[in-house]
């Protein structure tokens, strides 16, 4: 018997292992090797959440945040649609304390998208990671004025 599998087929299984692989290296903390994974599979698919998740957290992991930055906006450039990421592009700059830089990115996008709760809630949860938990209170009253 025969087997015939697409090209196609291959690559999506072999990006599936590569994620798995990834995760298993990050949830050991071994940063380095995993974002050279969660990095190939994002050259491969510049849609990938996890990819971009994945690398998201191995730099943070690594504590390199000016790069978690640079990656953040070329992200943004590529998807401006995706909430999350300008929600962690300013919980990025909140992390090197450059605290105002990060409120003009989360304001900016609130303004943007003042009907969207969802962003309203992102917002208010990368504020209480921040423990910056006054500001989260604010952005939930104003969800609810709005």
């Amino acid at each position: 018997m025969m087997v015939v599998t697409s090209p196609l087929l291959l690559m999506s299984q072999n990006i599936q292992q590569q994620l798995r692989t990834a995760d298993a290296l990050a949830s050991n903390h071994h940063y380095d090797s995993a974002l050279k994974l969660y990095e190939n599979i994002y050259k491969s698919d510049q849609r990938n959440l996890s990819a971009i998740l994945g690398i998201k957290k191995c730099l943070i992991g690594l504590q390199n945040y000016d790069q978690l930055i640079q990656f953040l906006e070329d992200a943004l450039k590529a998807q401006p649609e995706r909430s999350p990421l300008f929600i962690d592009l300013g919980e990025a700059y909140f992390l090197i304390d450059n605290r105002d830089k990060a409120f003009n990115v989360w304001t900016s996008h609130l303004d943007r998208n003042n009907k969207d709760i969802g962003v309203y809630r992102l917002l208010a949860m990368a504020m209480i990671r921040q423990r910056l938990y006054d500001d989260a209170i604010e952005v939930y009253l104003k969800a609810i004025k709005n």
